[in-house]
């Protein structure tokens, strides 16, 4: 169907027009006969007038350029959509459930695209390229990163100062452990085999690489959302600048570290431009959806709502009725 949802100009029930039009979407086949017409004089943007329906000439041109077909073949479709609407409209299909839900459904939709349309009049703005780019920052503004291998003395919850000593004095023996580990598996093996732990958990990891501001920068398999390592742990390893090296003993909130560096991951920025170019969609779908819920919190505050009591009740049986073979 060519003509439906477009007509500009209606003298009554627009919008129910709109739908009753869509949900005959059969009637202007292009195999259809073509409507008997005659010439008239219609206000100014008007083109043709079918009962209670009148055709704006920007309705027929939109058909025309959807459907691929000439300006005259797309007028022959709208006006035949309109004859079939208003034979919908004298049977009173209107005040059927399928056709009113299929209204508002629609009214949704016109809006949410007049939405869209509002947000994407402008290109997005350095700012929202900025924001946008934070979430993608590991594949379009990449710091420098380091990949270590780190073993930690964990700490209790609320450990009293003994339990900290203790830690504190295993973690002074693990550095010494593993001072001369040469590569991963070696400073795994040292510092797994280290003895006289008096109870304390000893933990060694290999960590994906992690920024000086604490983000984890994992450029083949980003996330949604940044993700991040607590941050005297992320400034410890961005100073080992050799892969080998190993960190002194590093404390944070869940014990004592020492690192060894396993790899860097040299910085990457793609310019602002190109960025704006690649980040665009996402912006204007971001606009959208902020403009969404713009209006849907106006529209909550100015539009009277209320849910009959029985509601559950009401639908659990239609729902049954529905189920029922």
């Amino acid at each position: 169907m060519t003509g439906a949802g477009e007509l500009a100009s209606l003298r009554s029930g627009s919008a129910l027009h709109v739908v009753l039009f869509t949900l005959l979407a059969s009637c202007s086949a292009p195999d259809a006969t073509p409507p008997t017409t005659r010439a008239t004089t219609l206000r100014p943007g008007i083109v043709a007038s079918v009962g209670a329906l009148d055709i704006a000439g920007a309705c027929v041109a939109s058909t025309a350029v959807r459907a691929d077909v000439p300006l005259r073949v797309a007028l022959e479709r709208d006006i035949t959509d309109a004859l079939f609407a208003n034979g919908a409209l004298r049977e009173q299909y209107d005040e059927t459930p399928p056709v009113q839900a299929a209204l508002r459904a629609r009214l949704a939709r016109a809006a949410l695209e007049r939405l869209y349309n509002e947000a994407k009049q402008t290109d997005p703005s350095d700012a929202e390229v900025a924001a946008a780019t934070g979430r993608h920052f590991a594949e379009l503004d990449r710091p420098e990163a380091f990949r270590v291998v780190h073993a930690i003395v964990k700490l209790p919850d609320a450990p009293d100062g003994a339990t900290t000593a203790r830690a504190r004095s295993l973690a002074d023996r693990l550095l010494e452990q593993v001072s001369r580990a040469k590569d991963e598996q070696d400073f795994r093996s040292r510092a797994e085999a280290l003895e006289g732990r008096d109870n304390l958990e000893l933990i060694v990891e290999t960590l994906k690489p992690v920024a000086a501001d604490g983000r984890i920068v994992n450029p083949d398999r980003p996330t949604p959302e940044p993700e991040t390592y607590v941050l005297p742990f992320a400034r410890a390893a961005s100073r080992l600048s050799e892969p080998g090296q190993k960190s002194g003993i590093v404390t944070t909130e869940f014990g004592f570290h020492v690192l060894m560096l396993l790899e860097r991951t040299p910085p990457k920025t793609v310019p602002l431009e190109e960025r704006r170019r690649l980040l665009r969609d996402e912006i204007i779908t971001e606009r959208a959806r902020r403009l969404k819920a713009e209006l849907l919190a106006r529209l909550s505050a100015a539009t009277p709502n209320s849910i009959e009591r029985s509601a559950e009740t009401v639908l659990a049986m239609v729902g049954a009725d529905h189920e029922a073979p």
